[in-house]
């Protein structure tokens, strides 16, 4: 999402791409022949581009300036150049609201749960997401910190595990090993020393 400065909105950004993000402008050729091929990790430099949005505060009228003064003045009509204080959320993508279909065995249509990737099997959390972001808009901010009070487990940065792996296995199997065995060794020595005398 692109934003511009506007006065009297305040803007928050609600979801944001990874650190290793790409932006290719419009209109861009997009083929699964790309899987084939290593990305070029000097392109992947643009990062947390804002990808959901919070806007607060006056909303000016798209038609501000733009309509005949005999209807912008009429009592009936009641036109506002601008909003009450109020609040919007924009997302770059519909789909995050989409669930992903499957067919069963007998040929009947369902319906993964939302934010369920069929292909990685994994569960994002579009769902709490949406339900966060409606019941702010609904100002029922209570049911917001009431839901979030779950254990979220953080994923690894996937460039830092191909590139560290052996030094973090060595030091999460290795280390311990030694310090047992170093222990050990102290601990026959003292007992040793202690029933010698």
């Amino acid at each position: 999402i692109d934003t511009i400065a506007v006065p009297g909105v305040k803007k928050t950004f609600l979801l944001t791409t990874d650190r290793n993000s790409k932006i290719s402008n419009t209109p861009i050729r997009i083929s699964l022949d790309a899987l084939h091929y290593n990305p070029d990790e000097k392109q992947y430099r643009k990062a947390y581009q804002p990808i959901a949005v919070l806007l607060e505060g006056e909303f000016t009228s798209n038609y501000r300036n733009r309509i005949p003064p005999t209807i912008a003045e009429d009592p009936e009509i009641k036109f506002k150049e601008s909003s009450m204080p109020n609040k919007m959320i924009v997302v770059a993508d519909g789909d995050i609201i989409k669930n992903q279909l499957y067919v069963n065995i007998s040929g009947d249509t369902s319906y993964y749960d939302l934010g369920f990737d069929k292909y990685t099997s994994k569960t994002f959390g579009n769902k709490n997401f949406v339900l966060n972001a409606v019941n702010y808009l609904c100002d029922d901010s209570n049911l917001i910190s009431v839901r979030s009070r779950e254990v979220k487990l953080r994923l690894l940065n996937i460039q830092k595990i191909k590139q560290q792996r052996l030094f973090w296995q060595v030091l999460n199997i290795g280390f311990p090993l030694l310090l047992i065995i170093v222990a050990g060794i102290l601990y026959f020595l003292i007992k040793k020393r202690k029933y010698r005398k």
